[in-house]
């Protein structure tokens, strides 16, 4: 009878615990978008150039380094950019 009274007990002091908690706070809508990506600018070759993190010359960029032009990239695109970027970025490439 006695395990009962303390569960009981227990019971009743956890109740106004329980009630006295507060509740949570209102989510807030994310703001809406102001440009589309048909409307942002684009980025310069010399912008470009200046966002790499590394510049690969003897090999070719993969994620944030650099890896021998033989060798296939595993991982998803990062900031290392290849250096042989040419000066005008719509110039065809041979």
């Amino acid at each position: 009878m006695r395990p009962f009274l303390v569960f009981v007990l227990m019971v009743l002091l956890a109740v106004p615990a329980l009630a006295a908690a507060p509740e949570p706070a209102p989510m807030t809508p994310w703001p809406e978008a102001t440009t589309t990506a048909a409307e942002a600018p684009e980025a310069s070759s010399a912008e470009v150039a200046s966002s790499c993190c590394k510049h690969c010359s003897k090999g070719k960029p993969c994620c944030d380094s650099c890896i021998a032009r033989d060798r296939d990239c595993r991982r998803g695109p990062g900031c290392a950019c290849s250096a042989d970027l040419p000066d005008d970025p719509l110039a065809e490439r041979p």
